[in-house]
């Protein structure tokens, strides 16, 4: 599911960029006009060609966000260094940025879209224009609050520090046993908890702490 998700995005993304790019980056800094005359500024110069356009291409961002709201929530919850962060505040947000974003992009495309109806019969409303401004402005920061979370993540899983040890359940019954410490029992304890945690977190990375048996061995 994640990777068709992934795979529609990067071919809708490709297709907008295809049907825009006569344009430059003049859609881009449409989303961040707040005021009629900003945003007139930059749409008027264009030619009805190119007015065509970008009516077009919200066909397909319509389509595009409703792939990468599902796609962000579903790599926050499953297979990916969000689901599996140390940090709760990043488990309990991540799966609601990308679906926010994507309302965000759905409510600017619907005032632009009324917007470049309007603006051919007279000035739009100030207070119009600054609502998708801020909408659209929102929806970026929402994108770049989410790749965040995402290298954050990476780093506290990379951290040796932070990393759970496979050994650790072998050690802790070690030391909380008043029985004299037997070399082989501790020796065979520790792999056969070893090996059911590389079982259990095959995909997790995780690392042995091996320091911690040989100060007891």
């Amino acid at each position: 599911m994640i990777w068709f998700l992934a795979a529609c995005c990067v071919i809708l993304y490709i297709a907008m960029g295809f049907v825009l790019r006569p344009m430059g980056l003049q859609p881009l800094w449409l989303q961040f006009t707040y005021s009629c005359r900003q945003f007139e500024a930059i749409y008027r110069p264009w030619t009805e060609l190119q007015k065509q356009r970008y009516a077009l291409h919200f066909k397909l961002d319509y389509a595009f966000l409703l792939l990468y709201g599902p796609l962000g929530y579903f790599l926050a919850i499953g297979a990916s260094p969000l689901a599996h962060s140390p940090n709760s505040v990043i488990q309990a947000v991540a799966p609601v940025i990308m679906p926010l974003a994507a309302a965000a992009d759905a409510v600017e495309n619907v005032l632009h879209q009324w917007m470049i109806r309007t603006i051919r019969t007279r000035s739009l409303p100030d207070a119009v224009v600054l609502a998708a401004g801020v909408v659209a402005t929102t929806k970026w920061v929402l994108f770049g609050l989410f790749l965040l979370m995402l290298a954050s993540a990476c780093h506290d899983l990379a951290s040796p520090a932070r990393r759970p040890s496979a050994l650790t359940p072998a050690v802790h019954s070690i030391r909380n046993s008043p029985r004299k410490v037997n070399p082989a029992r501790l020796v065979g304890r520790s792999i056969s908890h070893a090996v059911r945690g590389l079982d259990q977190n095959q995909n997790g990375g995780h690392v042995f702490h091996l320091a911690e048996t040989s100060r007891l061995s």
